[in-house]
């Protein structure tokens, strides 16, 4: 909230440090590193050591999550079709009972609350999940740079450095959006056009 204030603030005074607000305590580097750090230096022992399993060690609670969130709210969604055609077919039957109708109205506007209740704040929390993705990479990086001998900073350019910061370990911040489309999309497709056909 205190971001919306920012612009208010800026238009009646240069805006300061104390002006700017810290992000929450589970998005800050410091509070993110011990784990990527641990991992790493597991694999730093190795022969050819990997930064992506280092990553997926260090963040795999991640995944579970976003599959069992996923499961919820793509099964809603995926059950929105065939309550919607229960609902057609109701007015096609003569003598067909009205409670039936609100019934069935009633659940497919329950499983379409439940399906944007649940998907909207999951592509939220993902992009956050992204971010301490990201801020665990570029303080890898940092660290690297820091500890670069003289004759090693010569032979990698500035410009190298912050593009890696910047185009590549930004592509972090969306790494995770379509893990629950991946997850479910074969299962939403066999549902939509296998049982229905």
């Amino acid at each position: 909230m205190n971001e919306c204030r920012i612009p208010v603030k800026g238009a009646k005074k240069p805006i300061e440090q104390k002006d700017v607000p810290l992000p929450i305590s589970s998005n800050r580097t410091k509070n993110n590193m011990s784990s990527i750090e641990t991992e790493w230096n597991k694999e730093l022992k190795k022969k050819r050591p990997s930064l992506f399993l280092a990553m997926f060690r260090a963040n795999f609670w991640i995944i579970p999550r976003i599959m069992f969130i996923s499961a919820f709210g793509y099964g809603a969604r995926t059950m929105m079709p065939f309550v919607l055609s229960e609902l057609i077919d109701w007015f096609s039957e003569e003598e067909a009972d009205a409670v039936d109708a609100y019934l069935l109205a009633l659940l497919y506007g329950g499983l379409a609350l439940a399906a944007s209740w649940i998907l909207a704040p999951m592509l939220y929390q993902n992009m956050t999940d992204g971010h301490i993705l990201r801020c665990q990479l570029c303080a890898l990086l940092y660290k690297k740079c820091v500890n670069m001998n003289a004759e090693v900073r010569r032979a990698i350019t500035i410009g190298k450095i912050v593009n890696i910061m910047s185009v590549d370990v930004g592509r972090c911040d969306r790494i995770f959006l379509p893990f629950s489309q991946v997850f479910f999309c074969p299962m939403h497709t066999w549902f939509n056009t296998g049982l229905t056909s």
